[in-house]
């Protein structure tokens, strides 16, 4: 049965004894940087706490879901889900482009995450049996959110990391878009498995803002697009350097687009060239990052075959 009267707000050192008697995964210096940095929301009835959910940034882009918990007495009476709409609403206001966590695909907890939208992305291999990389994409509308019942947990770090709410923050699109202008000057085969880009990136940062592509792009070079098997494919990608970025695009279906005064990169694959990231571009203005994987805008139609 649904509990009524549980609302959801951001942790604060006064939960700090219960977070350390039951968070036991980590230490208790952990708990107090992340309560400091925003990183807990726990769910509260009759003024007292009776769940938490502690996050952490993946590859400096996207949030994730290190733990989720409820109380016994409390479980399977909707407090799990309202952390979990909670937290991924102030996502979506913050325009993160999607957000992250892992399970036991046999857990309960999995079949949990696949009744609230999320899907699998990947695996994490450990000593232990493997988990499985559940993603959720905010890049679409989402659900409505009843504020009535948890307002907005304006005090997560959200606010400082992806911009003031609402509004704030990057689309990935508008990450790519920050090249427009830069020089691509290098590009680097890395042990034939991918392929990095490099800009001169921001004038205010002296490193070079960087593109991995995970999978191998098409090139379009001297009136002609050259694909990976072609013959002469690594020298038409080095013949775009040096060039300057004129524009950018990531539309539907089409994948992401980056066109150069000596030419154009596409990166648009198939289902089967995809592992589980399609490409990161760190290094931007204002140190922002971006990572495209499947589903996300550009790239739906990956998500879908996925599922298929």
């Amino acid at each position: 049965m649904k509990l009524d009267g549980a609302t959801v707000r951001a942790a604060s050192t006064e939960d700090l004894p219960f977070l350390v008697e039951n968070d036991q995964i980590v230490r208790r210096s952990v708990l107090v940087e992340a309560i400091a940095a925003g990183r807990v929301i726990v769910a509260v009835y009759d003024d007292r706490p009776i769940g938490w959910l502690r996050w952490s940034v993946f590859r400096d882009v996207y949030p994730f879901i290190d733990v989720v918990e409820v109380l016994g007495p409390f479980r399977r009476r909707g407090i799990g889900r309202l952390l979990m709409e909670a937290w991924t609403a102030e996502a979506a206001r913050a325009r993160c482009a999607g957000v992250m966590t892992c399970a036991d695909p046999e857990s309960a907890g999995y079949r949990f995450l696949w009744a609230l939208g999320w899907q699998d992305c990947g695996a994490l291999l450990l000593p232990t049996p493997a988990v499985t990389i559940l993603r959720r994409s905010l890049t679409g509308p989402t659900e409505p959110w009843d504020e009535s019942v948890a307002p907005p947990v304006v005090r997560t770090e959200f606010q400082s990391r992806w911009g003031e709410l609402p509004g704030g923050g990057e689309w990935a699109d508008d990450v790519l878009a920050m090249l427009v202008g830069e020089r691509m000057y290098s590009v680097e085969f890395v042990v034939n498995d991918y392929v990095q880009l490099r800009f001169d990136g921001p004038r205010s940062d002296p490193g070079p803002a960087v593109l991995n592509c995970e999978v191998w792009p098409a090139i379009e070079y001297r009136g002609r697009t050259w694909r990976e098997p072609n013959l002469g494919y690594a020298d038409a990608l080095r013949g775009l350097t040096p060039g300057t970025v004129t524009g950018t695009s990531v539309r539907p279906r089409e994948g992401l687009r980056i066109e150069l005064d000596t030419g154009a990169v596409l990166i648009n694959p198939a289902a089967d060239e995809v592992y589980v990231e399609i490409a990161q571009l760190t290094g931007a203005e204002g140190g922002n990052s971006a990572l495209w994987l499947p589903g996300d805008l550009g790239f739906e139609h990956l998500a879908q075959a996925d599922d298929a």
